[in-house]
C-alpha cells in the first residue's frame, strides 16, 4: 500500500464517519468534510502547510467570535486528524512526522495497514 493509497482511505474512512456522526449537525459535517477533502491528494509536506493555515483560521475566528467558528474548528479537527494518522506512517518509516499522533491514530493506522502488512 502506498502512502497515497492509505490517506486515501484514511478520508474515506473519517468521511463516512463524519457522515453518521454529525448528520443532525450541518454546521460541524459541513466543517468535517471541508477539512477531510482538503487533505485530499496532499503529500506530507502539503498536509503539514494545510494544517497551519486551518488552525490560524480557526483561532482567528474564535477571537473574533464569528458565528461559524465551530465549521472552522471541525474543518482543523479533520485535517489533524490525517495528519495523526499519516504521522503515525511516517514515524515508522524513521521519518519526521507532522504532528504527534494520538493513540486512536496509531489504532486508525493499524486498522488501514492491517497487522501483517507494511507500508512501501
Amino acid at each position: 500500500m502506498r502512502l497515497s493509497q492509505f490517506t486515501t482511505q484514511v478520508i474515506e474512512d473519517a468521511i463516512a464517519m463524519a457522515n453518521m456522526t454529525y448528520r443532525e449537525n450541518d454546521m460541524l459535517r459541513c466543517g468535517s468534510l471541508a477539512g477531510l477533502e482538503a487533505c485530499r491528494g496532499l503529500e506530507p509536506d502539503g498536509l503539514a502547510t494545510l494544517l497551519i493555515a486551518a488552525n490560524t483560521a480557526a483561532v482567528h475566528s474564535k477571537r473574533i467570535r464569528h458565528p461559524r467558528t465551530m465549521e472552522a474548528i471541525a474543518f482543523r479537527t479533520e485535517i489533524l486528524w490525517v495528519c495523526e494518522v499519516v504521522s503515525v506512517v511516517l514515524d515508522n518509516q524513521n521519518l519526521p512526522k507532522l504532528v504527534q499522533p494520538s493513540p486512536a491514530a496509531y489504532m486508525k493506522a493499524a486498522e488501514v495497514i492491517g497487522s501483517e502488512q507494511h507500508l512501501h
